[in-house]
Formats: structure tokens, sequence, C-alpha cells
């Protein structure tokens, strides 16, 4: 007959058995640490001399992420094919919830109606089946809206704006957007953000830095920018070229990298665009997307931002980076045609948040739409 005695040891290497197996275990599912991040010198994105790379030279990929997997990639259809089924996916969630935040919140904080817009612009810009007439009423509302909503309200909707649009109301919106971006420029060049945003989980300089670049691309957006708007986006120009994001250390996050990319390719010159460019697709992680924080694992957000920085520095969609970016957002879609994203605020950075969410789903949108071919599929396609 066993005593407790007897079993005392057996009970014992037992226990140490299942705990190394669930070491091994959060080992697994734990989010992979920015080892590409670490690599980066402390320059900026005003780093010269970076030279294009040739397509065998793309950043290898690093350890494997756990990556919750919601369609597989099919063999059957072609994968440009079936990323843009993602993208027509999203377009229902995005204007359920972007017209339920007109109907209930009323306004254009948060981002929601203005990211609608802005992805729903581009994506019926490049082929995509969007209601135009529902386009041209939720812009008209937004632009309505946007002032008196901090600098990033009417930032964005000067950027999401029908740029054919000609006609003297809409003129004088944009010119009330124009003056409430001036008037809330600090006097050393930058904006700060507002709202909910200085308790992102990201340094408060990189996202002033990132208000700043939004801000200046609305304001040399104008058609016809008057000498005020153009004073501040020179400005906000010299700021960001004399002030690193973070002191000594890099920027963390996607948004900073796409923002400056922009920001360079418009005001800086190619090598510049191109060390950006160098260095986004160095922190791609191994299940082809990118976190919006470079150090978390890929959420649809930061590899929206990403496929889009790179689309505008003209990395060809036949490109391994951009291919397995759809991917990461084919296989991670749910069903309702969104994306899981953790929130990017402190409070919120371990948990799924639906603002967060929200705003991965529109930036999928827009990093799709500019990265797949131009031309719609034709083709009957299997659901």
């Amino acid at each position: 007959m066993w005593t407790l005695r007897n079993l005392l040891p057996q009970c014992v290497l037992v226990g140490v058995i299942l705990f190394g197996s669930c070491l091994s275990v959060v080992a697994e599912d734990s989010p992979q640490s920015n080892k590409k991040s670490g690599k980066l010198s402390n320059s900026t994105a005003t780093d010269r001399g970076a030279a294009s790379p040739p397509a065998e030279n793309y950043a290898k990929p690093a350890s494997p992420l756990p990556v919750e997997v919601k369609r597989p990639i099919r063999t059957d259809i072609s994968l440009a094919d079936q990323a843009r089924q993602a993208a027509e996916r999203a377009i229902p969630y995005i204007e359920k919830e972007g017209t339920a935040w007109i109907t209930e919140r009323k306004c254009v904080t948060c981002h929601y109606v203005a990211f609608m817009v802005w992805s729903f612009r581009d994506a019926s810009q490049r082929g995509f089946a969007v209601d135009k007439a529902k386009l041209t009423e939720w812009a008209d509302w937004s632009l309505n809206h946007a002032v008196g909503q901090g600098v990033e309200g009417p930032a964005e909707m000067l950027l999401a704006r029908d740029l054919t649009d000609k006609s003297e109301k809409t003129a004088q919106q944009i010119e009330l957007l124009r003056d409430a971006i001036i008037k809330g420029q600090d006097k050393n060049g930058f904006w700060k953000p507002g709202g909910q945003l200085p308790s992102q989980k990201r340094p408060l300089t990189e996202t002033t830095q990132v208000s700043t670049m939004w801000c200046a691309l609305a304001l040399d957006s104008l058609d016809q920018p008057n000498g005020p708007a153009m004073v501040s986006r020179d400005k906000a120009l010299e700021w960001l070229k004399t002030t690193p994001p973070n002191g000594n250390d890099p920027a963390v996050s996607s948004e900073w990298y796409a923002a400056r990319l922009l920001i360079e390719k418009k005001f800086g010159d190619p090598q510049q665009v191109a060390a950006l460019r160098d260095k986004i697709l160095a922190a791609q992680q191994a299940d082809g997307g990118w976190g919006w924080l470079w150090a978390d694992k890929s959420d649809a957000f930061g590899t929206g931002l990403s496929l889009y920085a790179l689309s505008q520095a003209e990395v060809p969609n036949s490109q391994p980076p951009i291919q397995q970016a759809w991917k990461f957002l084919i296989a991670t879609q749910t069903d309702n045609g969104s994306w899981t994203v953790n929130g990017t605020k402190t409070a919120t950075k371990d948990k799924p948040h639906p603002f967060s969410g929200f705003w991965g789903t529109t930036w999928a949108l827009l990093g799709l739409a500019h990265s797949l071919p131009d031309s719609p599929v034709t083709a009957a396609i299997a659901p």
C-alpha cells in the first residue's frame, strides 16, 4: 500500500514537469520583444545615404509569433484577389460603425468619421465599390463638425476630403478647418496632441510629432494655401527637422514611421525616403505584419499604416514584404470584416479595444487599397 511518504517524491517530480511546461507555454505566448528596433541607430528619419535594396535584400522574417488565424490562405485563388476580398469585407463594417458614431455621438472625435471618410475616399478612387452619394454626405457632415475637435480632426478631414469638390460651400468649410489648425499651433512649431492622445502607450514626444506631421501634411494639401498656412507648415517642418522623436531613442510606433515617410517624400529627398522605407521593412515581423508599436505583436493598425507608407515609397506589390502583409491581414480578419487590435492607451495596451479595432480596420483598408493592383477583380470568386 502506498503511503503519503511514498507519493511525495512522485508529486514533486510531476510538479516540476508541469511548472516547466507552463514556463514554455508562457514564453511562446509572450509578444516578441522588439529585436529589430533595438538595432536601429539613434538617428532620426533624416538619415542619409541609404540606397534602394534589391528584392532579395529585404528584411528576413524574425522568429514566428503567435497569431490567431481566423481564415486560411487559399491556393485556388490568387493572393491579390483574396486581399481584395478582405478589403471588401471591411467596407460594410466601417460603414456600420462610422455611421453609428454620427448618429449616436454626433461628432468627429476619436477619429471615427474622419477615418471612415478617408479610407472610403481612397478605396473608391482605387476601384472599390463605395456608395459615392453616401460618401459625399458623410464628408459634408464631417467638414461641418470638425471645427472645435482639436487639431487632429480638422487635419484628418483636410486629408480625407474630395479634392475635386471646388464648391464655394466646401471652400468656406476648408478655410475654417485651416484656421483652426493654424490657431492651435504652438509658437515653437508643433501641435500638442489633443483629447486622449497624450495617454497613449508611446512617449508623449512621439505622439506630439505624429500630430504635428498630420497637421503639416493637411496644411500642405490646400489648393490655394494662404500665407499664414504656409508659415505654419514651414515652422512645423523646421521643428520636426531639428527635434528627434524621443531624445536619444528612436521612434517606436508604426504611425510615426509612416507619417514621417510621407513628410520626407513630400518635403525631403529620395535618400531620406529610402532610409525610412528600409527601417519599416526591417521591422516587419515573421507573420507578415507590424504592431502599432513595433515591440508589440502584429496588428491591423500597424500593418495597414506600414502598407500605406510602403506603397507611397513605391515598393512593388510583387515584393515578398507586401504579399506577406496581405497574408497577415487575410488570415486575421474576423467574420464581421474587422480586425482585433489592442488599445493604444496605456490603460488598455494589453487587451482589445473597439476604438483601436476600428482605426486598425480603416488603416487596413487604406493599406490594402493602395498596395493592391489598380484594376478591380472581375472574375467570380467563391466565398
